[in-house]
């Protein structure tokens, strides 16, 4: 009998190790909005939001199947980005996928922002419910969704490196939640 799993994750980030068996048949699928992947003795990790995830291969082979167009295969050294709206793009080495030339990619603009808010949110009081990042001109919009003392949704600004909070919720997860 195969042996299945299978992982539901709308937003986050997951990384996972998925031995081959000889001796049993397996299935190990992470179901994103964007769409699925399946893997096999494989080394990868998932970067997902409402409207796109990216599917990175360090070891093996991922078979990603977008909401919309053809299943892609992904292998060790690359990654796909895959949005809701177009499905799969382009495979490229690992941290281009979706990036044009000279930008900052989807994954390390979500690691600037979620470094900043977490540096903000013991003493706002505050936990991450969820993101969402939209691209924009030379960057991204990253918007987070916070609970607790400091609620609401924080919108951020990333181009290049600079990481800019754009309106006062983040402004006030920027200071610490520390009074002006």
């Amino acid at each position: 009998d195969p042996l299945a799993m299978f992982v539901r994750r709308p937003v986050g980030q997951v990384a996972a190790q998925v031995n081959r068996s000889p001796t049993t048949r397996s299935d190990f699928r992470i179901q994103t909005p964007s769409g699925p992947g399946s893997v096999r003795g494989t080394r990868f990790s998932v970067l997902a939001d409402a409207l796109a995830s990216v599917w990175s291969v360090q070891e093996g082979v991922v078979a990603v199947t977008p909401r919309r167009g053809r299943t892609v295969t992904v292998r060790a050294g690359q990654e796909v980005e895959v949005t809701t709206a177009r499905g799969a793009g382009r495979v490229a080495r690992l941290g281009r996928a979706g990036t044009p030339p000279g930008e900052i990619s989807r994954a390390a603009a979500r690691r600037r922002v979620m470094d900043v808010v977490a540096r903000g949110l013991a003493r706002c009081r505050s936990e991450v419910s969820g993101y969402v990042m939209h691209r924009i001109a030379r960057g991204w919009r990253v918007n987070v969704r916070l609970t607790g003392g400091a609620r609401g949704t924080a919108t951020w600004r990333v181009t290049g490196t600079r990481v800019r909070a754009s309106d006062p919720l983040a402004a006030r997860v920027a200071r610490r939640c520390a009074r002006r």
